[in-house]
This record gives structure tokens, C-alpha cells and sequence, in this order.
């Protein structure tokens, strides 16, 4: 059986498929309580696994010194690679989109960027994580191709009911 690690409400789209094709997801929730709790209901509803995980992120930042968004994002792989561990996976899946895409690439360009940061985001990213000792992941962004208004349009479709992350 292959296993995914899906993170977020977007990512759930991504269990649908894995329900239908018989493969093992785990679904994530790693931001806000609210949408922890959304994310948890519906991973109940649908049968699929779901490990959630809270950090003092202002904590980190000021312990590391890195930036709230950088102390977030290494927080967020940490705990992603250590559930991937426990299940046996080195995939995860996220639900970044185009406009994500676009929005990485301006900000990129913005802060004076060469040419790799106006490639943006790679649909498959290698990655290994500060805190976790060896393995190797990998970062899969099935949905970079679609827009947040094509993902919306197809949840309309099929009656699914987005929670919207507002960063």
C-alpha cells in the first residue's frame, strides 16, 4: 500500500482520490484550533486518519531567531516528517495552487530574487528538516496547475464546504 501524509482542507481533496484508489492517507492539521477541529471532523467522517500537532510559534522564532513565517514553516515540516516517519512514507502532499504559485514568485521577485526564486515553487521538492535525524522526503504539490478559483469551483461541484486559510 502506498501511503501519503495530506496536509490542510485543500490536501483533502487529495484523501478523496487516495480513498478511491485504496491508498492510505493521513491527514494533517498543523494551523489554527478552528480549522484543526474542521480538518478532524471530516477525516472522521471520511475514514481517514488525522494527527494534529500544536506549537508556540512566537516561542520558536525568538528561540531561533528566525522569522514567525520561517519558525512556522520549519515547525510545520518537523511535525510533517515526523508523521511521515511513523507511517512509512516519504511523501507529502500540500495544497498549494497557482495563485499560490504567482504570490511565491512576486514575493521572490520583490525581495530581489535570481533565477531560482522565479521558478517559485517545484511541483516534487527533496527536503530534509532542522530536528529530524536523516530520511529523506519529498514535498508533493499536485494542485500548482489549478487555480484557488478552479479548486473552489470544484468543491461547489461536488458540495465539499472549503475552510479558507487567510495568510
Amino acid at each position: 500500500i502506498r501511503r501519503f501524509l495530506a496536509r490542510g482542507f485543500w490536501s483533502m481533496l487529495f484523501a478523496l482520490l487516495g480513498l478511491a484508489l485504496g491508498v492510505t492517507i493521513v491527514v494533517t492539521a498543523a494551523k489554527w484550533i478552528w480549522k484543526t477541529e474542521f480538518v478532524q471532523d471530516i477525516a472522521r467522517e471520511w475514514g481517514v486518519v488525522c494527527e494534529t500537532h500544536f506549537v508556540e510559534v512566537v516561542q520558536l522564532a525568538n528561540e531561533s531567531g528566525d522569522s514567525l513565517e520561517e519558525a512556522g514553516r520549519n515547525a510545520r515540516y518537523t511535525f510533517f516528517c515526523e508523521v511521515a516517519k511513523r507511517y512509512e512514507t516519504p511523501y507529502l502532499v500540500v495544497g498549494h495552487h497557482g495563485d499560490d504559485q504567482a504570490e511565491t514568485v512576486l514575493m521572490n521577485l520583490l525581495r530581489g530574487t535570481g533565477l531560482r526564486g522565479l521558478r517559485g515553487m517545484l511541483p516534487v521538492l527533496p527536503i530534509e528538516t532542522k530536528d529530524m535525524e536523516g530520511g529523506r522526503y519529498f514535498v508533493l504539490r499536485p494542485f500548482l496547475h489549478a487555480s484557488r478559483q478552479e479548486i473552489e469551483a470544484y468543491c461547489q461541484e461536488y458540495e465539499l464546504a472549503p475552510v479558507f486559510d487567510e495568510s
